[in-house]
């Protein structure tokens, strides 16, 4: 079972199954990540576990207008998680790949889809088996392009 912290781990968390690996360009990711994209898993929110601490939360408008929730650490304010109401993240969360504990895990977890691909930096290259927008995703692609819609 996937484990994962933020950098103080006052935050863990588990989790079970497998999610859809998300590459996203979007601004506020970036802004989140400290970097030119931010790699996302989206979870059935009934497979995702906090196993200790509470988050500290903010919410803010996504491009649908509706709220979408960060949640991150009250001690080192790392994002672990997002959370929402709107269409694409009810009943999801969207956690932040780099939070996994076990660092080889990483390597396991090839992104399925790539998006918000108009604010990509121009050195970054992904694999063409990777899905962007408007390429035939699938019943999770749906979700998470209506999910996307919240976030960005």
């Amino acid at each position: 079972m996937p484990t994962g912290s933020c950098l103080c781990k006052n935050l863990q968390y588990e989790y079970t199954g497998e999610g859809h690996v998300i590459i996203c360009h979007c601004l506020p990711c970036r802004r989140l990540s400290g970097s030119a994209f931010s790699t996302n898993i989206l979870l059935p929110r009934s497979s995702f576990h906090l196993t200790s601490g509470t988050p500290k939360t903010i919410s803010r408008p996504g491009d649908s207008g509706l709220d979408v929730t960060l949640n991150f650490c009250p001690e080192c304010g790392h994002t672990i998680f997002v959370t929402g109401e709107g269409a694409g993240l009810r009943g999801s969360v969207v956690v932040k790949a780099g939070t996994l504990d076990d660092p080889e895990l990483l390597d396991k977890l090839i992104p399925a889809e790539e998006i918000y691909t108009e604010h990509k930096v121009s050195w970054m290259q992904t694999e063409r088996k990777v899905k962007r927008p408007g390429e035939n995703s699938g019943p999770m692609g749906a979700v998470l392009a209506a999910t996307l819609m919240l976030l960005g």
